[in-house]
């Protein structure tokens, strides 16, 4: 099963993709790789290519005990301690591939400083449209976003 979401974090001019598995259970979790590539139109267009790509990886099911001690891989490639921590330093984008239609969703901090997506800034594009307009929309976002903050 290919999954057709791609989740990406911008920090400090770096994007992290991660990849994702499945359990039996039919949760789906972010795993290794995690993709980083320079805050670019071509390596950026590159990574999303190869984790949109990808399959899903099936996973075995884990212990309560295993759950508990399992660091997730996308804080590890950002050398952050906590979700909270990466919430609070990163600007998060989302690709989804929808029937005919590609769906980018944007991030926000909420009140609390957690990122959250921002229902009325998300964009529709058809599924032909060349993935490069669409990163250079997320590039831009982010760079007026980066200004602001």
């Amino acid at each position: 099963m290919t999954l057709h979401d791609v989740a990406l974090f911008i920090i400090s001019n770096k994007a992290f993709l991660p990849s994702y598995g499945v359990f039996p259970s039919g949760i789906i979790i972010q795993i290794d790789p995690v993709y980083i590539c320079d805050l670019n139109a071509v390596d950026l267009v590159q990574s999303i290519e190869t984790v949109a790509s990808k399959e899903i990886l099936p996973l075995s099911e884990v212990t309560n005990e295993e759950w508990k001690v399992r660091k997730s891989p996308l804080l590890i490639a950002t050398g952050m301690k906590s979700w909270k921590e990466l919430d609070k330093n990163s600007i998060a984008y989302g690709l989804e591939w929808v029937g005919q239609d590609i769906e980018l969703s944007f991030s926000y901090h909420n009140n609390k400083n957690r990122l959250e997506v921002d229902p009325k800034k998300s964009m529709f594009f058809k599924k032909n449209t060349p993935l490069n307009r669409i990163v250079k929309i997320i590039l831009e976002d982010y760079r007026v976003r980066k200004n602001t903050q």
